[in-house]
């Protein structure tokens, strides 16, 4: 009994997974994996809710990432280059998130933010 349209809440993604054909086309052809170690450089290894893990490319700078979703839909930036940036994550912790520049990017004043280096000084 899924409900056809129902999305979850702040996004656009389908409560309905077995409704969403690209779901399965996304990770038919995908490399399975048990860690990140398994997987090729610029790819961390993505849970499914209804498949295996697969390897999938870290999210692009300033896309989306973290946000509250299914695993399959999950992205996250690569660590050693970039850190998801929640300016309201302590008000919204589901909100998603952009993928920004280690280098370059800094947390502003009122932002929530996880450790002081991510901030502005």
């Amino acid at each position: 009994s899924c409900a056809e349209g129902e999305t979850y809440i702040g996004t656009t993604q389908d409560v309905c997974v077995e409704a969403n054909k690209s779901n399965i086309e996304n990770t038919v052809n995908a490399d399975a994996c048990t860690t990140d170690d398994d997987c090729s450089s610029g790819k961390w290894c993505a849970n499914h809710s209804t498949e295996a893990n697969f390897c999938k490319e870290y999210a692009a700078a300033s896309a989306p990432c973290e946000g509250f979703t299914l695993p399959e839909y999950m992205e996250l930036c690569n660590s050693e280059t970039h850190y998801c940036y929640k300016p309201e994550s302590c008000v919204l912790p589901d909100a998603a998130g952009t993928c920004e520049s280690k280098d370059t990017h800094r947390s502003k004043v009122g932002d929530c933010c996880s450790s002081g280096e991510d901030c502005e000084s």
